[in-house]
């Protein structure tokens, strides 16, 4: 019975997800409009939707090379910069915390997470760019 009621409740979880799957209509002459920044996020609205899937949006985009490299660019950079930013909170969070249960300060890692967290600026900047490059080619043919 327990397996049953596990079973079902899969389902039906898996059913309500792909429900609310976006269905916006893909025609090449729209244009794609690009919000938001670093601090809150990018937004991609098509056709009117505000809710556009973003490997819809990526489909689009890979026009020609130029943009597929933008597009791998603005990807890695985004990564690399989520990666960076959470190593350095670890970094800081440790180091804070270790200072607060009354061990000595330690200065590297703190200085270390610090780094790592500015770091990740630049580089979540730079991903955003880059996708504003592919976005204004796409718009522009």
């Amino acid at each position: 019975m327990k397996k049953f009621i596990f079973l079902s409740l899969l389902i039906a979880s898996f059913l309500m997800c792909r429900a609310q799957t976006d269905s916006t209509k893909i025609t090449p002459k729209s244009n794609i409009t690009l919000t938001g920044n670093m601090w809150k996020g990018i937004k991609y609205s098509y056709n009117g939707s505000n809710n556009v899937d973003i490997r819809k949006i990526r489909t689009m985009l890979n026009i020609d090379n130029t943009n597929a490299t933008l597009i791998k660019q603005a990807k890695n950079a985004k990564i690399i910069s989520r990666v960076a930013a959470v190593a350095g909170g670890i970094c800081l969070g440790f180091g804070i915390n270790s200072y607060l249960g009354e061990a000595d300060f330690n200065t590297p890692l703190i200085v270390t997470g610090g780094v790592l967290i500015g770091v990740s600026l630049p580089i979540s900047s730079l991903s955003v760019n880059k996708m504003r490059g592919a976005v204004k080619r796409y718009n522009a043919r």
